[in-house]
C-alpha cells in the first residue's frame, strides 16, 4: 500500500510539473495543442498549461531583430517556402492592423499558406485576441471543411484540360467550401460545371 501511494505521488507530482512553466521577461511562449497554435503568452512569470501530450509550450526569445536579408528558397519541414510564409506573415500583420473583419477565405488562404513555424512566429509577433480568434477559427472550421472530395482525375473526365486552370479551380472550390456555398461532391461536381464548363 505504501509503494503504491508513492507511486502515485510520483506520477501526480510528474503530470503538475508538466503543466507549469515559467516565462522570462526576455521571452515568449506559443502553446500548442496537439501540434496547433492555441494561444501566446508574453507576460512573464508562472504560467499553466493542460499536460503533454495535450499542450506543449515552444518558449523562444523575444529580443529578435529583423535582418533583410535577399531572397533565399529555402523549405520548412512542410515543403512551404519561407519566402512564401515572410510575404504571408507580412500580409497577415497588415490586415491585423485594419479596423475590418476578415472574410472566410481571407482566413483560409492566410493560414493555409503558412508553415508551422511561420505560423508559431505570426502568433507571437501579434498575440492579439484577434490573431488567435481567426487562428482559432481556422484551425477548427476552415482546415477540415477545405478538403476536396475532386482529384485532377475528376476533373479531366469531367472535360477540362490539365493546366494551371486546375489550380484555380481548386483555390475556387476551397473557398465555396469556406463559404458554405457547396457541401458535398455533388455539389463540387455541379460548381465547376457551372464556373468553368458552362461558360
Amino acid at each position: 500500500m505504501k509503494k503504491l501511494m508513492i507511486g502515485f505521488i510520483v506520477i501526480l507530482g510528474t503530470v503538475f510539473f508538466s503543466t507549469v512553466f515559467i516565462i522570462d521577461m526576455t521571452e515568449q511562449a506559443v502553446i500548442l495543442q496537439f501540434g496547433k497554435p492555441v494561444r501566446t503568452i508574453k507576460d512573464p512569470g508562472l504560467h499553466f498549461k493542460l499536460p503533454i501530450p495535450f499542450q506543449n509550450a515552444v518558449i523562444f526569445d523575444n529580443r529578435l531583430l529583423e535582418y533583410d536579408v535577399p531572397p533565399e528558397e529555402i523549405l520548412s519541414k512542410d515543403k512551404k517556402s519561407l519566402i512564401v510564409d515572410r510575404r504571408t506573415c507580412k500580409k497577415g500583420l497588415e490586415l491585423l492592423g485594419k479596423d475590418k473583419d476578415w472574410e472566410p477565405e481571407v482566413i483560409y488562404h492566410l493560414f493555409s499558406d503558412l508553415s508551422i513555424e511561420a505560423l508559431i512566429y505570426f502568433l507571437a509577433v501579434d498575440s492579439t485576441d484577434r490573431a488567435n480568434q481567426y487562428a482559432n477559427i481556422y484551425f477548427t472550421q476552415y482546415c477540415g471543411q477545405a478538403e476536396l472530395s475532386l482529384t485532377g482525375d475528376d476533373l479531366v473526365e469531367m472535360g477540362l484540360k490539365p493546366g494551371p486552370i486546375f489550380q484555380s479551380v481548386f483555390k475556387a472550390l476551397r473557398e465555396a467550401h469556406v463559404k458554405g456555398a457547396i457541401e458535398t461532391r455533388d455539389d463540387e461536381v455541379c460548381w465547376v460545371k457551372k464556373e468553368f464548363l458552362e461558360q
